[in-house]
């Protein structure tokens, strides 16, 4: 080979199939043109095509050396690229100074494309490059950078759910610093593979990676994990791999789908009229009133429903205790939701500019900061409300409050809304696109009310399942928050020939609330909801007292004339208060196992599952049977305070026990198939 220039060193010619070749294409080209006239024999003069192309040049650096890949492009559609370069020409500048320069003759270039090795490059040594061939010479300049390096680490052990497709999480960084790349991450057990995905990792970082996998059955696997560049760039692969241990249980947290964003809360309805005197005709006093608000302050209620009746205004009896039962919530530290109870619909605006007045009263004169929702109308589907006569309520009220300047503090929840067709022949679907397309300035949320037969459970799941699909139904810009304001087992009304008010008995005579029955489907009915991604639940009803002329009674504490008794749905509502805050996240839980039901929630530093067996829905005794639940994805080797209600058949809430998850992640926890269990690591 013939020397020229200062230096000449020998050259190594790689094939157009190297990966560093194909690079070229995509760099930052100069063009030159030269132009090379040809004529056609033919009677008239043909105009000359003129053949223009680009160069492209890569330059990437390991310790084996530089590659210097180039790339000839023809810009003209009709012309060919070279197959051979005549001379490459490589000038190496370092620091601003001409280091040295190398010259290559008679270059292979299969389709314009050749790669070519140097020695003694460093990184960002600067080229400039002229290749010619033919009568054309062609320029361009690359900076000399690191191939890509990738690098995966994962935690030596994590957890998913069983025969359920989960997520594991790895880390995959590219450290060399100079150029991003695209990535393939495979996991393996065995000669299994997995999963997989492919995405980018820019240069210097690094990018979390989530890899959906299914392990078969419960038990410990080795799983390997491996990337690759799929540019083919990368020469250094020796930290390409790793493997961990993944525990397979019969569920796992899946703390990246957040099925509600901020939990509104567990709680019940509080009536009204508990402080006035047609309460005191089922044995209400002022002397053991006290024992009533200490009972309802320490059940926690993240969320309470109080009804406005508006015989109210006439009756000063009736407006002071509906401000009491307002001050009662607020000293529970509740999120206060007040509900028109209904009437008025057609004079909107004198109805709702006093109601307003109440709710203004309420927050400017007696200090009830904790006042949120605003709810118009009880169970509107099913009276003769039109729908436009009920979005005309909420335009009033939403004007009045606005020029109070409360309409800030105070968010308007709509709907509450049964089953049952309207006797305007609307159905729920029907009412919740309204909500939607009609009300979608005024509302921040939307709730329905859900009642069943305690031998009838199949409607529990089927209601909450069948609103959750109208909604999601929905353009998702429509939706809102879903809320329960208003949900309860029923019992028989009669039995042996004798009538029972509401609720109703169970078969043995039993006051349905008074039953582990009704408080183990009241904590099914709950666990779901969250699983469905309700945000907030209240229980019809908090205590006993009287609306009207009526006798009902399906509260959480029971009749004062039996001294304000904590009822087994009391004490299971209070599992949730307990083990749960508002604001925090309900997330996603991987994996089914039988009649297992478990949700899970997260808190700023807080987890806390609750879960159950729905095949203990009939159980009236304590069962033999301990049900075991395997909860992945928890937080590695931390300690977990474990409450279960009704243990002994009581109940009641067992005095907590510790457990603690493995290295993985995975939680072992036992619990009486008639129980329910929660597991937190809030303090």
């Amino acid at each position: 080979m013939a020397a020229e220039g200062r230096r000449v060193t020998r050259r190594t010619i790689v094939p157009l199939r190297h990966p560093l070749a194909r690079l070229a294409a995509l760099a930052l080209v100069a063009t030159a043109a030269a132009g090379l006239a040809w004529t056609a024999s033919a009677p008239a003069a043909r105009a000359a095509t003129v053949c223009r192309f680009g160069l492209g040049v890569a330059a990437l650096v390991d310790a084996s050396g530089t590659q210097v890949a180039l790339t000839v492009t023809p810009k003209t559609p009709s012309c060919k690229p070279p197959s051979r370069l005549r001379t490459v020409r490589i000038r190496v500048a370092r620091a601003g100074r001409v280091r040295s320069v190398r010259l290559l003759k008679k270059v292979r270039a299969p389709q314009g494309r050749a790669a070519v090795t140097l020695k003694g490059l460093a990184r960002h040594d600067r080229l400039r490059v002229v290749v010619s061939f033919g009568t054309r010479a062609l320029t361009a300049r690359a900076v000399v950078l690191r191939r890509p390096d990738l690098v995966v680490t994962a935690s030596p052990a994590t957890s998913v759910a069983a025969a359920t497709p989960s997520a594991i999480q790895v880390t995959v960084a590219e450290r060399n610093g100079d150029l991003g790349t695209t990535v393939q991450v495979v996991a393996l057990q065995g000669a299994v593979t997995l999963g997989t995905t492919t995405l980018h990792v820019a240069a210097g970082r690094r990018v979390p990676v989530r890899i959906s996998v299914t392990i078969p059955a419960a038990g410990q696997y080795a799983v390997a994990v491996s990337v690759t560049d799929t540019t083919g760039r990368e020469t250094a692969t020796q930290n390409n791999a790793t493997q961990l241990t993944v525990e397979a249980g019969d569920f796992a947290l899946d703390p990246a789908q957040v099925l509600v964003p901020s939990l509104g809360g567990y709680g019940a309805q509080l009536n009204q009229n508990v402080y006035a005197a047609i309460s005191r005709q089922i044995g209400v006093t002022d002397e053991n009133l006290p024992d009533m608000e200490a009972k309802t302050i320490a059940l926690y209620p993240g969320l309470v429903r109080i009804f406005f009746n508006g015989n109210a205004y006439n009756d000063p009896d009736l407006m002071q205790s509906f401000v009491r039962t307002v001050q009662l919530a607020q000293r529970a530290g509740s999120t206060i939701n007040v509900t028109w109870a209904g009437g008025g619909e057609s004079t909107p605006d004198t109805t709702m500019a006093r109601f307003a007045g109440v709710l203004v009263d309420l927050v400017k004169n007696r200090g009830i900061t904790r006042l949120r929702w605003v709810t118009v109308e009880n169970e509107p589907n099913s009276s003769r409300i039109t729908m436009d006569q009920y979005a005309a309520l909420y335009r009033a009220l939403d004007g009045d409050l606005a020029a109070a300047g409360v309409r800030n503090q105070i968010r308007f929840m709509g709907g509450d809304l049964v089953q049952a067709q309207s006797p305007l022949g609307q159905t729920q679907a029907q009412w919740l696109a309204f909500l939607a397309t009609n009300m979608a300035d005024l509302l921040d949320a939307w709730s329905i009310h859900v009642y069943w037969d305690y031998w009838d459970t199949p409607k529990l799941v089927r209601r909450l399942t069948q609103v959750r699909q109208i909604v999601d139904a929905l353009p998702a810009a429509e939706r809102r928050p879903l809320y329960v304001t208003e949900f309860s087992a029923r019992g028989l009304r009669a039995l042996n020939g004798v009538n029972y008010p509401e609720p109703g008995v169970y078969s043995d005579g039993t006051p349905l609330p008074n039953t582990a029955i009704n408080a183990f489907q009241h904590a099914w009915f709950d666990v779901l909801a969250a699983r469905l991604g309700y945000a907030g639940t209240v229980k019809w009803d908090g205590y006993a007292a009287k609306y009207d002329r009526g006798t009902q009674d399906y509260s959480l504490v029971g009749p004062p004339t039996q001294g304000w008794p904590l009822r087994p749905v009391y004490n299971v509502t209070r599992l949730f208060t307990l083990t749960t805050q508002r604001g925090w996240k309900v997330v996603g839980v991987d994996g089914t196992s039988g009649t297992k039901l478990v949700a899970a929630y997260t808190g700023p530093k807080q987890t806390t599952v609750i879960g159950l067996d729905t095949s203990g829905t009939s159980l009236a005794t304590p069962s033999t049977t301990v049900v075991s639940y395997a909860v992945g994805g928890l937080p590695r080797d931390t300690s977990f305070q474990l409450y279960v209600w009704n243990q002994d058949g009581s109940g009641t809430i067992a005095p907590p026990t510790t457990l603690r998850s493995d290295a993985a992640g995975l939680l072992q926890v036992t619990a009486p198939l008639q129980s329910v269990f929660a597991v937190t690591t809030a303090a």
